[in-house]
């Protein structure tokens, strides 16, 4: 059996997406993205023999809330149960756990799942300031990254500004990425934002950290998503189109900006910092395995937390130099009838943000199936899916192949 047919994502699902849905409780909208996943996949819950989830929720910040929620769904026994805490990055690290679960023998399907209500948490984990993110990020705190107090956003912003002075990048590059984004929004019908905008639209939005604009931001919503990985003797008896795991990768650079700065000491050979990330060597362990070119790919699912981040993403992803992924992203070329398709369901500018970048997997099998209507990348056979967590340090990578 070959490499690449070995684990399938084979059941996709999700909840109502919204700014605030006020009469369900997270469990409500994970548990609705899970029933939907399991469903698709043409299974029960007691076929479910492995969970990985994003951590976070739970009665009371339950560490355990993996252990919590399979019980509140009544999957028992379980080989492997966990939940991960890598934020951003969290789905691409559960498929990979998935994988080896099935390889092992261990699992033949596996649930992974991811949710929120961040409707009820004030202004989000895009808008606190670093002093209030401890219970939430704890140890994010050196030097002058915790005594003033930082927005999450204004370290993004620095990597925008400093890609815009190294490299000529401009604002209305940037802001390509989220008309594109907007315009696949407007085409799905799960979307939260989907009214078309315009370059200008985005420069004219109100001012939030220099050069970000309102538009340049992603949202904060309520909703959930989940997906379910199989083995390959299971997945070509699922009654959809498999598609096929066949490569990932992660790649992991200092948590700290300040580190990025000034460079990591005796490891100038990588050059990493502001804007040379640690996406790139993710990328390469994710091509090397699949045994594809960057050209392959048909569709690329990205983190979208702003509108920096794809476009740096496509450069050290290798689909094009470093430096011009401003001029890449113009003239259409990342929109669904361009060269590269971007966040095809609307990303986190457009789409959903609850189930921050799990998403980007769910739509990746979608397109492969060749399932998602209106938004459907025309015989779209290799599909991209990325998550990135910290500043921009943090990378998981995974391609998803038809049959």
């Amino acid at each position: 059996m070959s490499r690449d047919q070995r684990v399938a994502i084979t059941g996709v699902g999700t909840s109502e997406f919204a700014r605030a849905i006020p009469d369900k409780s997270a469990n409500r909208l994970r548990l609705e993205a899970i029933l939907s996943a399991i469903q698709d996949a043409g299974i029960t819950k007691d076929d479910i023999d492995g969970m990985v989830i994003s951590e976070g929720g739970g009665t009371a910040g339950n560490p355990r809330w993996h252990i919590e929620l399979s019980e509140l769904m009544g999957i028992y026994p379980k080989t492997v149960c966990t939940s991960i805490p890598m934020g951003g990055a969290t789905p691409g690290f559960c498929l990979d756990i998935a994988r080896w679960a099935i390889e092992s023998g261990r699992c033949r399907h596996v649930l992974i799942a991811a949710g929120a209500k961040e409707s009820g948490a004030g202004r989000g984990s895009h808008g606190h300031g670093f002093q209030d993110q401890l219970s939430v990020w704890p140890g994010h705190s050196v030097n002058y990254e915790h005594p003033f107090g930082p927005l999450l956003l204004t370290f993004f912003a620095a990597m925008a500004n400093r890609h815009m002075y190294e490299f000529g990048t401009t604002h209305e590059q940037m802001a390509a990425v989220a008309v594109a984004c907007r315009r696949h929004a407007s085409l799905n019908p799960d979307a939260v934002y989907r009214d078309p905008i315009t370059i200008s639209d985005v420069i004219d939005s109100r001012p939030i950290s220099s050069p970000f604009h309102l538009l340049d931001c992603c949202m904060v919503n309520d909703g959930a998503v989940a997906f379910v990985v199989s083995s390959a003797e299971a997945a070509r008896d699922a009654p959809q189109p498999p598609a096929w795991v066949i490569g990932s990768g992660g790649g992991h650079s200092s948590y700290f900006m300040g580190s990025l700065c000034g460079g990591i000491p005796g490891r100038e050979r990588e050059n990493f910092d502001l804007v040379r990330s640690s996406a790139r060597l993710a990328g390469d362990h994710a091509f090397a395995e699949a045994g594809i070119r960057r050209e392959d790919v048909d569709v690329a699912l990205l983190t979208d937390n702003f509108t920096i981040s794809p476009l740096m993403m496509f450069e050290d992803l290798g689909f094009c130099e470093k430096g011009e992924g401003g001029p890449f992203v113009e003239g259409g070329r990342i929109e669904i009838d361009g060269e590269i398709p971007l966040n095809t369901h609307g990303g986190l500018l457009s789409c959903n943000h609850a189930a921050t970048n799990f998403q980007n997997f769910a739509e990746a099998a979608l397109q492969v199936r060749g399932n998602c209507g209106e938004r459907q990348v025309p015989d779209a056979k290799i599909a991209l899916a990325a998550s990135s967590a910290g500043v921009g340090s943090t990378h998981q990578v995974a391609i998803l192949a038809s049959n």
